[in-house]
């Protein structure tokens, strides 16, 4: 059974501050297999890792990145507001859930996958048909179904450690992280077979130039393992005609038409809730790759486990490593 690459959301954003040096080291620690970052230009032409064009969301000031020099900005700490996010999201997440994950077979290629919760009545069933390569149909049953002859049964537990920093308080505010450049970043992952997902943040509509200035900034870099993004369709083409060896995604949060939007790119960098087997399906028929965001559900990630989608990007790789361990096992023989 192939696994999906496990890729770290703006690098590791429930252990350290969203795109962060430290941030990107704590996903290498994680031993996951990819990462996915953001850059943008600044005034005097660096490229630096960050997600949005202004950063009162990190800082709570309102500076736009491409009116200050790379060191102008150093004076502003993006771990601002890191505590209050962990806070956040701490409330919502259990100390511990548990899920029992059962494969049943009918047959010697139809089965069906149950999940539940340990203090919960209802199931969730998948059914999968499995065509001797690969689960050729994944589909989710209105009801769930307890036939065939159960072949396995896993108990799977994810612990609010696995998802989010453990710090106190008076060590979430002493967290200072500035504004990383591109390169740096490059440097913590060089020879480490770890997947690099640059996303280009508006393209040469804002920045004109920054394609040719990666190209140069990225030269030393294997290009096995980069993986390009855009959301900006007309630098995407731009990018993947000048640099036809490179992997140039599209990347959407809005329902599109594959077939008219992937001419001439290598795949799909899809929001989740449009993301569906026979869209995976038809992808992989033209030889395309499809990667998935941004996934943080348990369910959703056995969903796309099942599916096949080539990558898997989210806030908790830890989670989904252990998902994907446990399907694994789960799967043994099917190869």
């Amino acid at each position: 059974m192939r696994l999906p690459l496990i890729i770290g959301h703006r690098g590791a954003r429930g252990f350290a501050p969203e795109n962060s040096l430290s941030g990107f080291k704590k996903a290498q620690e994680l031993r996951i297999d990819g990462i996915e970052l953001d850059i943008h230009l600044t005034k005097d032409k660096q490229l630096v890792v960050v997600h949005d064009a202004n950063l009162r969301r990190l800082t709570g000031e309102n500076v736009d990145l491409k009116n200050f020099t790379f060191k102008e900005l150093q004076k502003y700490n993006i771990a601002h507001f890191f505590g209050d996010y962990l806070e956040k999201i701490a409330r919502k997440i259990p100390e511990e859930k548990k899920y029992f994950i059962e494969l049943r077979a009918l047959d010697d290629h139809r089965y069906f996958i149950n999940v539940f919760g340990v203090n919960r009545y209802r199931k969730i069933s998948f059914y999968l048909f499995w065509d001797g390569e690969k689960f050729s149909t994944v589909k989710k049953p209105i009801i769930s179904r307890q036939v065939g002859i159960r072949k396995g049964l896993k108990l799977l537990k994810i612990k609010k450690e696995d998802k989010i920093s453990q710090l106190k308080k008076n060590e979430l505010l002493s967290i200072d992280q500035r504004i990383p450049l591109l390169k740096d970043i490059l440097k913590v992952f060089k020879n480490k077979s770890t997947l690099i997902n640059i996303e280009i943040k508006k393209g040469e509509r804002l920045y004109p130039g920054i394609v040719d200035q990666l190209i140069k900034e990225i030269e030393d870099f294997p290009p096995q393992y980069l993986l390009f993004s855009l959301f900006d369709r007309k630098t995407a083409l731009m990018m993947k005609k000048k640099y036809p060896h490179l992997k140039v995604n599209y990347l959407s949060l809005q329902p599109i038409i594959p077939g008219t939007y992937l001419n001439d790119l290598d795949g799909l960098n899809y929001y989740y809730l449009w993301v569906t087997h026979r869209l995976i399906e038809r992808l992989h028929q033209k030889k395309k790759t499809i990667y998935v965001w941004t996934v943080n559900q348990e369910l959703d990630m056995i969903r796309f486990i099942l599916s096949g989608v080539d990558g898997i990007i989210t806030d908790y790789p830890q989670v989904l490593k252990k998902i994907s361990k446990t399907l694994k096992s789960l799967f043994v023989g099917f190869e």
